[in-house]
């Protein structure tokens, strides 16, 4: 599905209980200004979802919450964050099912003004990483949240080289 440099005033776009096996949903270049896309219990299998270079703003956001990633990448490469949230509380990711291809969350050269990344238990479920990559390579924080309280890392990559952080915490 292609959205690329659609704006999402104040609308919301569920594509929540999705199962994405190997095709894309492309928001390159979207603006979420208090709009909001929804992936609430989505199954991502070698799919992939970008943000790349998105626009999350003012009350917008992009939810994840309880998704699975088996395999499957959420890309949010050169995406601004700014006072919107974006939130992955519940969700598990792994390798796919024969192990070669890994979940991937990319916030590689994103920018996180104001806004909320959140990576927290919801409810019952810890957020897991099993075997899987999240880059935030580059990114820039200032006066941003980013929590992983409870969070489960089992032999997962999670790289944070050469960010920026300023702004009051």
């Amino acid at each position: 599905m292609d959205f690329r440099g659609a704006t999402f005033p104040g609308s919301r776009v569920s594509f929540d209980w999705a199962k994405f096996t190997g095709g894309m949903v492309d928001f390159n270049g979207a603006l979420f200004a208090s709009g909001e896309v929804s992936f609430d219990r989505a199954t991502f299998s070698s799919g992939k979802v970008s943000l790349g270079s998105a626009t999350v703003s003012s009350n917008g956001g992009a939810r994840f919450q309880h998704a699975t990633l088996s395999g499957g990448t959420v890309d949010f490469y050169g995406a601004h964050l700014s006072g919107g949230e974006v939130s992955f509380e519940g969700a598990y990711f792994a390798p796919s099912g024969h192990g070669t291809y890994p979940a991937e969350v990319i916030f590689r050269l994103a920018t996180f003004s104001g806004g909320r990344m959140s990576f927290d238990r919801n409810g019952v479920r810890l957020v897991v990483f099993s075997d899987c990559v999240l880059d935030f390579c580059g990114a820039s924080f200032s006066a941003s949240e980013v929590p992983f309280r409870d969070a489960d890392f089992s032999s997962s990559t999670v790289s944070f080289g050469h960010p920026t952080f300023s702004g009051e915490w």
